[in-house]
């Protein structure tokens, strides 16, 4: 090596040292900071939360043996994982193998002298095995037990590991000679290239060759962006040149097209370099080939797609069994209904009440088939109202009570309540205490089952609702109370054996207690019964904001109103004639909607309107009374054996004013009737 070209190794030697140094600075005040940002989050947790989810650090906690307890949603995900992949594992398991010893002895050391703080830099392995590098401050706390534990904040310094690296990997080069450093990279496996500023190849490492099927020397002289790039790539790539000239690094992704035809997608880093004189000469780019990761990536999209299919071919599926189970299950209600309005003697009105109950399962089975799918969906509608509690529980008492006799049990009410009204969803509350009520009943077989109540206001806005369902049935172990709000789980095989059931019902209430605001609780020993209970606050409201209903409210219904009712189903048109002509309202009779349109005329005051029909459904007819005919004031109900959003938007897209879900009762009918006519 001549004297010059020493002199100027040694030159470039002490630049790099110098940089070195800057970078240790840079990292120096990279730490300082980071001790002082921890300090700062432990002084507010409402300040520390939002930093938390708006910051581009990662933040998490661990035990003093190194078990994640915590960490935040953007830290999470930005490794790739799920919280519960993350959350009770060992810090060491995210660490690459070579690593691990290293970093065991550092955290074994911090925890030996327990400083207040530390700063430490380490390796992390992402879910799909890439690796970033964190520099970290490990801040001791103590909580009230006087145990430790440690928070940490750490920030992404993967650039400048990098960048430290390539500089002690470049200095390591030019002492050796410039020989062996071009051999090192080129056996790397990274593809490099440089490009001069008019677009040209002026040098080739081996592996870039390789990658593209290319001879040595092949790609020198010639234009980068018309040998190797497609028009897309072209234009990607274009972009990125001009940036170098600019001055500017980035990194990208761009497609590439190989010798053969075939394409490479690549990873590129793409940097400006410099001459002797501080010009831009052109760019550097090192390409890392990602094609089989692109390949997973498209895979990933098509599994994704597909799930997203069969998704919505489920909830076609529970769409049509709804329809196809609730149409005829209305039917069996109404006629029931009807049933029970006629002169019985006691052994029929027996009979009766043994299919009320049957009926009563059979609805609620159907229903916690799909409540299930629409809440895990998060298709679950809240719709508020006014509405006396007291009323629907004893409702729901007299519907177990037939069972609760039959069984030679008590099922008693107890109210304690400054008011009994409540606003909040009445479906949701009925479905809690029916599920609620009816596992009493069910796993009581001698004593009594109470249902309390206990309602006051706590301010001037809120309300207080506390449930309590006391039975002296079967009980729990430890073991299945914690069971037993899981979907289709029973405490245990012997009990579903001998009781039935589907193991829903425990579920769906905890998930509407839940989104009401509070938690279902239980207290229950084996063979000395259990009690279920659950808090929930609801606004105040001003009772005379709800009129009571009675059996004589039918009187009030304008007699003189005519309705059309569109209804292809031979026991519902039964069903909803005959408790019309018990209330002396005027009807007119359509199997499809196009008989509907025929019937139509401007003296009908109300459209009951069946969604699935025939020839022509509800929808289309919807559509045709609104914009076709013009009638944009008569009010459409829809009648759905649906439950899911996504008919009902439809609905109303339609046209449609309301709805009347399936199966529905004569006071529900009833109260439609009221509103809207």
């Amino acid at each position: 090596m001549s004297r010059k070209a020493e002199v100027d190794a040694k030159n470039r030697i002490k630049e790099l040292e110098d940089q070195l140094v800057k970078a240790q600075q840079s990292n120096q005040l990279l730490k300082s900071k980071l001790q002082e940002k921890t300090k700062a989050l432990t002084k507010s947790k409402s300040r520390y939360d939002v930093l938390v989810e708006n910051a581009t650090d990662f933040f998490y906690t661990i035990d003093i043996d190194g078990y994640l307890t915590l960490m935040s949603e953007k830290s999470v995900r930005s490794l790739g994982y799920k919280e519960e992949e993350v959350t009770g594992k060992h810090f060491l398991e995210f660490i690459p193998a070579e690593y691990r010893e290293k970093t065991k002895a550092t955290f074994d050391e911090i925890g030996k002298n327990l400083p207040e703080n530390e700063y430490s830099e380490f390796p992390v392995q992402t879910k799909d095995k890439k690796v970033i590098w964190f520099g970290q401050v490990l801040n001791r706390v103590q909580n009230e037990n006087g145990l430790y534990y440690y928070t940490a904040v750490a920030r992404d310094i993967t650039a400048k590991v990098k960048e430290e690296n390539k500089l002690i990997l470049t200095k390591k080069e030019i002492e050796q000679s410039e020989l062996k450093y071009r051999s090192v990279l080129e056996n790397m496996k990274f593809g490099i290239v440089e490009i001069d500023v008019h677009g040209l190849v002026t040098s080739v490492y081996n592996q870039f060759n390789k990658m593209l099927g290319y001879q040595k020397g092949e790609l020198i002289g010639k234009n980068a962006l018309d040998v190797y790039c497609d028009e897309t790539s072209r234009k990607v790539i274009q972009h990125h040149i001009n940036l170098r000239k600019r001055g500017i690094s980035s990194v990208y992704e761009a497609k590439l097209i190989k010798k053969n035809g075939e394409e490479l997608w690549s990873m590129i880093h793409g940097a400006p370099f410099y001459d002797s004189e501080g010009n831009i000469g052109g760019s550097l780019s090192i390409h890392l080939d990602i094609t089989e990761q692109k390949k997973r990536e498209k895979k990933l999209s098509n599994e994704k797609e597909k799930a997203e299919f069969a998704k919505h071919a489920k909830q076609q599926f529970l769409a049509t069994m709804s329809h196809e189970i609730r149409t005829p299950l209305n039917a069996i209600i109404g006629m029931h209904y009807l049933l029970k309005e006629t002169k019985m003697n006691k052994e029929q009105k027996e009979y009766l009440d043994i299919l009320d109950n049957s009926t009563l399962i059979l609805k609620n089975l159907v229903s916690d088939i799909l409540d299930v799918s629409k809440i895990d969906a998060g298709k679950v509608e809240k719709h508020d109202s006014l509405f006396d509690i007291v009323v629907l529980s004893k409702e729901i008492r007299d519907t177990f009570l037939f069972n609760a006799q039959q069984k030679g049990i008590q099922l008693n009410l107890n109210v304690n309540a400054e008011s009994s009204y409540i606003f909040t969803d009445r479906i949701w509350i009925s479905k809690i205490l029916m599920n609620l009520v009816s596992n009493a009943v069910k796993f009581t077989d001698k004593g009594q089952v109470n249902l309390n109540l206990h309602i006051e206001k706590v301010d001037a806005i809120n309300t207080l609702v506390n449930v309590q369902v006391i039975d002296t049935g079967i009980g729990l172990n430890k073991i299945e109370k914690q069971r037993i709000f899981n979907e289709f789980i029973q405490a245990n095989e012997s009990i579903k054996n001998k009781y039935g059931g589907t193991g829903l019902g425990l579920s769906i209430s905890t998930k509407l207690v839940k989104m009401l605001g509070g938690s279902i609780q239980v207290e229950s020993d084996k063979g000395k019964g259990s009690v279920f209970y659950f808090n929930i606050v609801v606004p105040h409201k001003v009772e005379k904001q709800l009129r009571i209903k009675n059996e004589n409210d039918s009187d009030k219904l304008d007699k003189e109103i005519r309705v059309l009712i569109a209804e292809d189903n031979v026991m519902n048109q039964k069903y909803i004639t005959n408790v019309l002509d018990k209330w002396g309202v005027q009807y007119e009779i359509a199997r499809n909607g196009k008989e509907a349109l025929a019937l139509y005329n401007e003296e009908i005051d109300l459209i009951l309107m069946d969604l699935s029909m025939p020839i022509m459904d509800g929808y289309e007819t919807a559509l045709k009374i609104r914009h076709e005919i013009g009638d944009t004031d008569t009010p459409i109900i829809a009648l759905t054996a649906s439950s899911f959003r996504s008919n009902k938007e439809q609905a109303i897209r339609s046209g449609m004013t309301d709805f009347l879900a399936k199966p529905y009762t004569p006071d529900e009918l009833q109260s439609i009737l009221e509103k809207y006519a």
